[in-house]
């Protein structure tokens, strides 16, 4: 009888269960990270609609509050019932005096202010709670330079809304203000028991239930999102066989090959900081569009990496990446200096036209990339005045130092214009709006492709556009596909547009006859 060697036994098994063991980690960790970011990113969301929701109301207690004197006279009462008429939503509105008691409403009657919620208006401008039956009412208390102002909302529309956030039901989302839960919509559970394999292998890969919570910007209020853990482990479990077979079917040929592999960001990183020395970088012009006239009034300067071997890629490929490695503020000077010298050259009129170039973080981190843009732009005809620099609010937020506002006071102090890029996604507050001056608000493509569809989107929408015009921003849509889209958002007065429905990014020379052909036209639609 042969007796195998025990190092041998001992690699042969390695080689049959490592592999499978591997990937079924592997996978879990993968999946439950992909779990907890689109949690926390759907937090996020869930966050900024709330506070988008809630600015109606805020905005209309702002207004009563300016006015008013700390009486309840005829006219202050006269006031808060037309107001309670116009507050879409809303089912009453209260005046309170400086000891924070109310002193003149209109429909729902206010109710006792709880200690938190006096505790939380003595340090903070807002305080979100509960109000009525549970799930019924919530209450939006904002202080005022004389008392406060107390509107009662209907809980409905915005149960609505953040239940589409929350998978259709599918996880728990919760709102929670400054005295506890305003708002709370239980996620279904997993309805079938799960299977042994999943029930053993759940303790081993360390599933729970995984939570998200973000605060809401504008003060008072958070939102929760829970996925349950059975429901985590049965969308795995699905494809748990496919991946103990492959596990087993390559053995330790797969194992090797995982170890071996290079890593392609590693790779493509070198490759890019080589494209600018290698001519491969090229500019693709994003027209934009102002539909009174029909003219093309200006561009988003976009960049496209045209590879040796893989032709032309897509920024999704390169621009996250250059932002990882810092690659992106000499790919910018670069954009900033072709930009300077084509588009003078090229538009008859190029003080009639403006040019949109995005700021990445890193460039909002240096105090040098004000010295960089003049640099960049001098002797240039193209002028301050035809320049928009576009930010995206994480970037904004991040500014723990004031750099950022800095950089841009100062490129605005130049000549230049500020744009918020993506408005409307992840991060967006009042906040944000309140604390920087910005001239420009872009409003995402994910929002815009709503329109006409009877989602959400077209109330954050509505909402978004009356922010813009009440902080008298000129207000851009993204992402524009479609005639109902111009129409929804010229009834709303909103007149600037880009997308797919008028032009894709285009080379110079097409974006001149783009530019031309308009010239003076008859208005869009």
């Amino acid at each position: 009888m042969t007796r195998w060697p025990l190092r041998l036994v001992a690699a042969v098994l390695l080689a049959v269960l490592l592999p499978p063991a591997l990937l079924v980690w592997l996978s879990f960790r993968l999946e439950s990270r992909a779990l907890r970011d689109d949690l926390e990113r759907r937090a996020r969301s869930a966050a900024a609609l709330t506070d988008a929701l809630l600015a109606g109301a805020e905005s209309l207690l702002t207004r009563l509050g300016s006015r008013w004197d700390g009486s309840c006279a005829p006219e202050t009462a006269e006031a808060l019932r037309a107001a309670l008429e116009l507050g879409s939503g809303v089912r009453g509105v209260a005046l309170l005096d400086a000891e924070l008691h109310p002193a003149c409403s209109a429909g729902t009657a206010p109710a006792p202010l709880p200690p938190s919620v006096r505790t939380a208006l003595e340090g903070d401008a807002r305080a979100v709670w509960e109000g009525g039956a549970p799930g019924d009412l919530l209450r939006l208390a904002l202080r005022l330079p004389f008392g406060a102002a107390e509107a009662s909302l209907d809980a409905g529309p915005i149960a609505r809304a953040l239940s589409e956030l929350a998978g259709g039901g599918r996880d728990a989302v919760e709102v929670r203000g400054v005295a506890g839960p305003v708002l709370a919509l239980p996620g279904s559970r997993e309805p079938r028991r799960l299977a042994l394999p999943l029930r053993l292998l759940g303790p081993l890969v360390g599933a729970r239930d995984e939570t998200a919570a973000a605060p809401c910007a504008g003060g008072g209020a958070s939102v929760l999102l829970r996925a349950s853990r059975e429901a985590q482990l049965a969308a795995w479990g699905a494809t748990l066989p496919l991946l103990v077979a492959i596990g087993l079917g390559f053995g330790a040929g797969a194992a090797a090959l995982v170890l071996l592999a290079g890593s392609p960001g590693a790779a493509l990183t070198r490759q890019l900081r080589g494209a600018i020395r290698r001519g491969e970088l090229e500019v693709r012009y994003l027209p934009i569009v102002e539909v009174t006239s029909g003219r093309c009034v200006g561009a988003e300067a976009l960049l496209r990496w045209r590879h040796a071997r893989e032709g032309l890629l897509s920024p999704d490929l390169f621009i996250a990446l250059a932002e990882e490695t810092g690659l992106i503020v000499p790919i910018t000077e670069w954009l900033m200096r072709r930009v300077a010298r084509d588009l003078p050259d090229g538009l008859r009129e190029p003080d009639r036209f403006y040019v949109a170039i995005n700021l990445a973080g890193a460039h909002l981190r240096d105090p040098g990339t004000v010295a960089a843009v003049l640099r960049a732009f001098a002797g240039s005809r193209l002028g301050p005045k035809s320049l928009v620099f576009e930010v995206t609010e994480r970037e904004l937020i991040d500014d723990a130092n004031g750099t950022a506002r800095n950089v841009l006071e100062a490129l605005q102090g130049w000549g230049a214009t500020i744009a918020l890029d993506d408005f409307g996604t992840g991060y967006s507050n009042i906040a944000t709006l309140r604390r920087f001056r910005l001239d420009h608000l872009k409003i995402d493509k994910s929002f815009v492709e709503g329109i006409g569809t009877g989602s959400v989107a077209e109330t954050v929408v509505d909402t978004l556009v009356e922010l813009g015009r009440k902080l008298e921003m000129t207000v851009v849509a993204e992402g524009v596909e479609r005639e109902e889209q111009v129409d929804y958002l010229v009834e709303r007065g909103v007149r600037h547009f880009q997308g797919f429905l008028y032009a894709k990014p285009l080379p110079l020379k097409e974006l001149v006859a783009f530019v031309e052909g308009r010239g003076g036209g008859p208005p869009v639609s």
